[in-house]
Order: structure tokens, then C-alpha cells, then sequence
């Protein structure tokens, strides 16, 4: 839930349900699966234009990701949480992620969930029944270590270098990375 402080300034108020744990796996086949979610940037992104070891093209990375998940359909769940920026009005760039996919002859597997950046299923709600989140680059994923989710980072961001996130060197350690993180 957004809101104003008294300061004006916006904040998310983590408590926030929009829905329950138990709705969404009632909703979704992830039972006895493990739960990933991407979280998608938009190409203009500030966070997303920073130069990246494993995938200096953001596109790679999302292809490698659902690539994975078609392999790996039994053990692993997907979900793709759309940039909120996708729907907003007046914004720079056109880019969509849907089209992307279109574009590139991408056919997501049955393990795989795209989540509109206008659904009710938030972000946060997604992070709470994640195993593991990935991300190109995100302040978000800087607000999921403090509740101590693992994070792995395709991208560079401000939190990098330091640590605290599973940065791979490379596709074939992303690769690697998801595998461990499936199969615990």
C-alpha cells in the first residue's frame, strides 16, 4: 500500500496484504516447487544501465531465466513480476517486457507466471512465498535483505561488491546459482 507520510514523501507499508500466502498457492500449481520470482526493470531504468559482468544485455538474462524454468518445469516455479513503470502514462521509452517476449519468439513454459505491474499480487507479496528473487538491479532487492531473502543479481547496483547478494561472474554461474538455489 503507497502512501504519503506527513513529510509528503511516498513509502510502502510492508504489512500490507493484498493477498494471502495460502490464496496464492491456491491460485497457482507451486506446491513442492521451488519459488523463484523475477523482478523485471524497464530498459531506461537508471539501476538497469549500469554495465553487468554476467549479462550486459538485460534481455539475456530473461531469456536465460525462463529457459531454466522450461528445463526444469517439476522442480521450479517462475513467477515475473512486470516493472510498475510498464503501465504508468508519460513515461520515457516504450519498451515492454510482454513485448519483448513477443517479439523474440519466447513461449513461456506452464512453470511460468507473468504478474501485470497493475495486479493486486504485489511485489511484496511475491517475496514473502519466494525462495529465491532475482534481480537485474533494484532498490527492491536492497528492502528484501533486511527481511533476509536471498537475492541473486544479474546486474551491478549501489549494494554490489559488498556481500550480501549472490552476484554471478557469469551465465554459466547464474546458471549454477539457480540450480542450488532449487535444489536447496
Amino acid at each position: 500500500n503507497v502512501g504519503k507520510n506527513s513529510d509528503s514523501e511516498y513509502y510502502y507499508n510492508y504489512e500490507t496484504k493484498y493477498y494471502s500466502i495460502d490464496q496464492i498457492e491456491s491460485s497457482y500449481d507451486i506446491n513442492n516447487r521451488t519459488v523463484f520470482v523475477l523482478y523485471a526493470n524497464i530498459p531506461w531504468d537508471g539501476q538497469a544501465l549500469q554495465p553487468s559482468r554476467s549479462y550486459p544485455i538485460m534481455a539475456e538474462w530473461y531469456r536465460d531465466t525462463i529457459e531454466f524454468m522450461a528445463n526444469n518445469g517439476e522442480k521450479a516455479f517462475l513467477f515475473i513480476r512486470v516493472h510498475p513503470a510498464e503501465e504508468m502514462r508519460n513515461v520515457k521509452g516504450n519498451e515492454r517486457l510482454v513485448d519483448y517476449l513477443n517479439n523474440n519468439d519466447i513461449i513461456l513454459p506452464n512453470n511460468v507466471q507473468i504478474i501485470s505491474s497493475n495486479s493486486m499480487l504485489s511485489s511484496y507479496n511475491l517475496a514473502e512465498i519466494a525462495q529465491i528473487n532475482l534481480f537485474y538491479s533494484s532498490t527492491l532487492a536492497f528492502e528484501l535483505l533486511y527481511h533476509k531473502k536471498i537475492i541473486i543479481n544479474a546486474g551491478l547496483g549501489f549494494y554490489s561488491n559488498k556481500g550480501i547478494v549472490y552476484e554471478p561472474a557469469n551465465r554459466k554461474e547464474y546458471t549454477t546459482l539457480l540450480l542450488r538455489g532449487m535444489n536447496g
